[in-house]
């Protein structure tokens, strides 16, 4: 009698997981309204304005259960990628991602994230400046400044470090 190696169809239907799916702004934040509360959506609103405001290019993910949205800016030639903002409900800090151009120096990354942490109930470590920190939306939207806070470090230090060349 024959013996059969390897995955029966049954299995492999069993085994294989789902596409993964092409995101753009309005599924994030769709997927964002539905996980999360009105002013978690309002900061990332606030984030993706910024993005559109001052990248060059906004890139989706193709994540199969989570979307995310990145921006890139150019810098003489070089490709930054700044912040992401993700459906599970925050924004990263991409500092491994700009260690190029104006932040090749570590000394300015820990400029960006000192800036950073002068948002109250932020407290990154140094050692982020080589990582992708996630900040959570609910810590940006409880009190009345904080998003504005944290776009506008963003605004007063990724910006003028990185002005067109």
């Amino acid at each position: 009698m024959p013996t059969l190696y390897g995955q029966t169809e049954a299995a492999r239907g069993v085994k294989s997981s789902p596409p993964s799916r092409n995101w753009d702004q309005e599924t994030v934040f769709n997927e964002l309204e539905a996980r999360y509360d009105n002013s978690d959506v309002d900061v990332a609103r606030s984030i993706a304005n910024w993005m559109k405001t001052h990248a060059d290019k906004i890139i989706f993910g193709h994540g199969k259960v989570d979307g995310s949205m990145t921006a890139m800016t150019l810098y003489s030639g070089e490709k930054l990628y700044p912040l992401t903002i993700s459906t599970q409900g925050k924004v990263y800090i991409n500092f491994v991602n700009c260690k190029r151009g104006p932040f090749q120096d570590s000394q300015n990354r820990l400029k960006w994230l000192a800036k950073s942490n002068e948002i109250s109930g932020l407290s990154l470590t140094p050692d982020c400046i080589d990582k992708m920190p996630p900040v959570a939306f609910s810590l940006l939207s409880s009190g009345a400044r904080r998003p504005s806070e944290f776009i506008d470090t963003k605004e007063n230090l990724f910006c003028h470090a990185t002005q067109r060349k």
